[in-house]
C-alpha cells in the first residue's frame, strides 16, 4: 500500500515528488531506512522509477535540512529520480510535491511548570491540520493525498481544531513575564493576555525570575533585571552572561587586568582575589560562558549519525 501506489504503471502518478508527514524524528529515520530497503529490493526495481529518500526534521544540520527545497542534483536529473520527503512537521510545503501521505499524528511540545521540564506528546492530528496537509499535494499540479486512517474517522471522529492548548499555555513564561514587566506592567497576573496562561506557569515564571535576582520581594524589576531585558536570550542564559562579565570587570577595577609593569607585579604578589579565583581564570571564563551561551541557542548542536547510511548522507551534504 505504501509504495505500490506510486508505480510507473499508473500514468497519473508518474510524476511529482512524495511528501510523507510523520510525528517524530525517529519515525522519519525509520521510514527512510524502510523506504530505501523496499525501493532497492530486486522485486521492486522493474516496477518503480528511481527515487531519493530525504528526511526533514529540526535535528538535522542545516545542509541536510535544506536539501528537499533545493533544485535537483545532476544525478537526479540524469536518472529522472523522484524525491520522497519524510517530514516530522505539522505542515510544510515542498516544491514539486504532488503526493502526500498523512500518518494522522503530530508531536506537540509541552512545558511542565511543576517539574520545570519540557516534554513532547504525540497525539492525533486535527481536521484543520489534516486539510492543510492534503493541500500540500496541489501546490504545483493536481495531486493526491493518501491518509493512513479511515474516511469515517475523518468525518465523524476527528476533532475540528487542534487538541493541544494554545502555545502560551504550553511554554515557559519566564521570558514573557520579564518582557511584560519591562513594558511597565507591575502585576503580570492581571495583564490582559490574549489567552490567559495557567496560574502554575505564571507562578513558576515569577519564582524563576526571583531566584535569578531579576525581581525583588515585591516582584519589581531590579537593576539586574533592567539590564537583562536587552538580552535576546533566555533569562537564565542572560544571567549567566552578566555574572561572567561582572566577574571580569571586578578584576579590571582592582587593577588585576592592567598591562602596566607595576600592576603585573601586583598580580604576581596577589594573583587571587578574596574568592581564590585567579585573574587568568576570570579573563577566560567570559569566553567560555559566551561559547556555552551560543551553544545553548542552537536547537541541536551535534548531529550524531546512527549508521553508515547516515554517515554517507552527512558527508555528501
Amino acid at each position: 500500500y505504501k509504495f505500490g501506489a506510486f508505480d510507473d504503471d499508473d500514468d497519473d502518478n508518474n510524476d511529482g515528488d512524495i511528501l510523507c508527514f510523520l510525528p517524530t524524528e525517529n519515525d522519519v529515520e525509520d521510514a527512510v531506512a524502510m523506504a530505501e530497503t523496499a525501493l532497492s529490493a530486486p522485486s521492486a526495481r522493474p516496477r518503480t522509477k528511481p527515487a531519493v529518500c530525504l528526511p526533514l526534521h529540526a535535528s538535522l544540520p542545516s545542509r541536510l535540512r535544506s536539501q528537499p527545497f533545493l533544485p535537483r542534483t545532476p544525478e537526479e536529473l540524469r536518472t529522472k529520480s523522484r524525491r520522497i520527503v519524510f517530514a516530522a512537521e505539522t505542515s510544510v510545503a515542498v516544491p514539486n510535491a504532488s503526493h502526500v501521505v498523512d500518518s494522522g499524528f503530530v508531536k506537540t511540545p509541552f512545558f511542565d511548570p511543576s517539574s520545570g521540564c519540557r516534554r513532547s506528546v504525540v497525539h492525533p492530528v486535527c481536521r484543520t491540520d489534516a486539510d492543510r496537509r492534503a493541500k500540500r499535494a496541489g501546490n504545483v499540479r493536481r495531486g493526491k493525498c493518501y491518509r493512513l486512517y479511515s474516511e469515517e474517522y475523518l468525518r465523524h471522529s476527528m476533532v475540528e481544531t487542534a487538541m493541544s492548548a494554545p502555545e502560551i499555555r504550553r511554554c515557559d513564561l519566564t521570558e514573557a513575564i520579564l518582557t511584560v514587566k519591562a513594558l511597565g506592567v507591575n502585576n503580570a497576573l492581571s495583564f490582559d493576555w490574549m489567552t490567559v496562561p495557567t496560574a502554575e506557569a505564571l507562578a513558576y515564571g515569577l519564582e524563576c525570575l526571583f531566584a535569578l535576582g531579576v525581581v525583588d520581594e515585591n516582584t519589581e524589576l531590579t537593576e539586574l533585571g533592567k539590564e537583562m531585558v536587552y538580552f535576546p536570550t533566555d533569562p537564565r542564559t542572560s544571567r549567566m552572561i552578566l555574572a561572567a562579565l561582572d566577574m571580569e570587570s571586578r578584576y579590571y577595577e582592582r587593577g588585576y587586568g592592567n598591562d602596566d609593569d607595576e600592576d603585573d607585579d601586583n598580580d604576581n604578589d596577589n594573583p587571587h582575589d578574596e574568592n581564590g579565583i585567579s585573574a587568568m581564570t576570570a579573563k577566560l571564563i567570559v569566553g567560555d560562558i559566551m561559547t556555552v551561551a551560543a551553544a545553548m541557542q542552537v536547537r541541536s548542536l551535534i548531529y550524531p549519525p546512527k549508521n553508515e547510511r547516515h554517515w554517507s548522507r552527512y558527508d555528501d551534504a
